[in-house]
């Protein structure tokens, strides 16, 4: 419209100085009775404040793959988490939305968490939306939780999506991974999503858990914990999913997160993950996952950090 540069400063400092709160993603439109995919949710916005608070918005949910006649179409994916960013204020980053569900072929995968920055607040990273589940065919994978970060306060990663299941026949999703969290006091990184279950009445492999995300701060420090790998086939053949790993820690305070379990499986069992490594003045590093169990072998356990 032709608006000075001075007034556009002017508007945008007086709404940024008392704290934002930016909105939720459009959601996504559903499929076609016979064919067509649905539609993907929008992401949420981003904020941004000077003074106060900044809340990002969530993302959109998805749109979903409802009939029965549509035998190729998947359901759309969930949006992702805004971004948040802060001065003196805390920072909250909006969730990524769950994915959408299909039918007879596959799913979609789930939002980010959006990323979270500040520098005298505490910041908080989004959490992931889950993988779409389905009845016949592939699952898809969770989102990834968002990083957060604080100059001078403290920090929490955001929670990785849990892998989509298979209802009847095929291979689940995998879990996100934890957001990694950076603190000038406390940072917890975020634990990592659940593998999804893989042929919950017949074939499939389960789904990887997420990795717990990283986590490094003055104070104190905690590593997210390893996602548990899914359950893989329930009567037929099937592989159960291998743990996510633990999150590394660094802090004059630390604790390694722990390695998920590896998931059961009608044939094979998935390996324990790994422990996350911790450093610092009093450190205690994470245990490694147990092994899944299996109808021919076990799955191992993982290694400590």
């Amino acid at each position: 419209f032709g608006y000075s540069d001075t007034w556009q400063l002017v508007i945008n400092t007086g709404t940024t100085v008392a704290g934002a709160t930016a909105g939720k993603g459009g959601d996504g439109s559903n499929s076609g009775l016979f064919s067509g995919d649905a539609g993907t949710g929008g992401n949420g916005g981003d904020a941004y404040a000077a003074t106060g608070n900044a809340v990002a918005g969530n993302g959109g949910e998805s749109g979903n793959r409802i009939s029965d006649l549509n035998f190729t179409g998947t359901g759309g994916g969930g949006g992702n988490g805004g971004n948040a960013t802060a001065v003196t204020g805390d920072a909250i980053a909006g969730d990524g939305a769950d994915g959408g569900p299909g039918k007879w072929y596959k799913s979609s995968t789930g939002g980010n968490g959006g990323d979270a920055t500040t520098v005298d607040g505490d910041a908080y990273g989004g959490d992931a939306g889950k993988g779409g589940n389905v009845f016949l065919g592939t699952a898809n994978n969770g989102g990834k939780g968002g990083n957060a970060t604080s100059t001078n306060g403290s920090a929490t990663g955001g929670k990785g999506g849990d892998g989509g299941l298979v209802v009847t026949n095929g291979d689940a999703g995998d879990a996100g991974d934890g957001g990694d969290a950076t603190a000038g006091k406390d940072a917890v990184g975020g634990d990592g999503g659940t593998g999804g279950i893989g042929g919950g009445m017949f074939n499939g492999n389960g789904g990887k858990g997420g990795k717990g995300g990283s986590a490094k701060g003055t104070t104190s420090a905690t590593g997210g914990k390893g996602g548990d790998g899914g359950y893989g086939g329930l009567v037929g053949v099937g592989k159960g999913g291998k743990g996510g790993d633990g999150g590394d820690s660094d802090a004059d305070s630390s604790t390694g997160g722990n390695g998920g379990n590896g998931g059961q499986g009608s044939t094979t069992g998935g390996d324990g993950g790994k422990g996350g490594t911790s450093t610092g003045g009093s450190s205690t590093q994470g245990k490694g996952g147990d092994g899944g169990k299996g109808g021919s072998s076990n799955g191992s356990k993982g290694s400590d950090g």
